[in-house]
């Protein structure tokens, strides 16, 4: 229950942090793109964690939005395209976690190793459905622009997606061959390490948060920030 209300708590700062950063205007979705990627670190990297972080974003972003008037498309499309990034490189993250755990098979069982691949393979409908699922519940200017983005996203494509699609064949043939490698010498492990595999994938992604903004402080106040470019 702990944990529950913990996560509850650190959704809300999130909502509020990113409500905060869109309605300031200043360099949006690069902005939410940092803030989602430090959030995802937080914790373990696991399905619902990411839908619940992907919730909040969308939520605070349309929070946000609405002190823009007839700007407000403008703004949620670059919250949007802030989120769909920032999965993108959970995506990234998932598979270096997934082909460095398949190389050490011994230490994780072909089940949960099948359970990471169906997740992170599920990871550009999460953001869709969450799109879609933040549409119905916002208010009528944004609910609009929301369904709208998510349309456009599903017909046009996500960054999300397109970084799925790079080498998956090749990372199912490995998860495969590891899951059959453990079966056939018997070191299919009863363990549960979906977990560990979870902190493994939450470690990866810190490590491309790190190198992408090094030095660079989330908390950091609108003026310190330039002004949005062209995305």
């Amino acid at each position: 229950m702990k944990k529950d209300e913990s996560e509850l708590r650190n959704n809300e700062v999130l909502q509020d942090e990113i409500k905060g950063a869109v309605e300031t205007g200043h360099d949006v979705k690069e902005t939410v793109r940092r803030i989602t990627l430090k959030a995802l670190t937080e914790g373990e990297l696991d399905t619902e964690s990411v839908r619940q972080v992907a919730s909040a974003v969308l939520k605070g972003a349309g929070m946000g939005a609405e002190s823009h008037g007839s700007g407000a498309k403008e703004i949620l499309d670059k919250a949007v395209s802030g989120l769909d990034e920032a999965l993108s490189k959970a995506a990234v993250a998932s598979k270096l976690a997934l082909e460095e755990a398949t190389g050490r098979g011994e230490e994780f069982s072909s089940h949960d190793l099948k359970q990471m691949l169906d997740d992170m393979q599920g990871l550009e409908e999460l953001f869709l459905e969450t799109l879609r699922d933040t549409a119905k519940g916002g208010k009528d200017q944004v609910s609009i622009i929301l369904h709208d983005l998510a349309e456009h996203a599903q017909h046009s494509g996500t960054a999300v997606g397109t970084q799925l699609k790079e080498g998956l064949t090749d990372l199912v043939e490995q998860v495969t061959g590891a899951g059959k490698a453990q079966l056939e010498s018997g070191a299919e492990s009863a363990k549960t390490t979906g977990s560990l595999l979870a902190q493994l994938t939450s470690g990866m992604l810190k490590g491309i948060a790190d190198s992408l903004h090094p030095s660079v402080d989330v908390e950091a106040k609108p003026n310190e920030k330039s002004q949005d470019k062209s995305d």
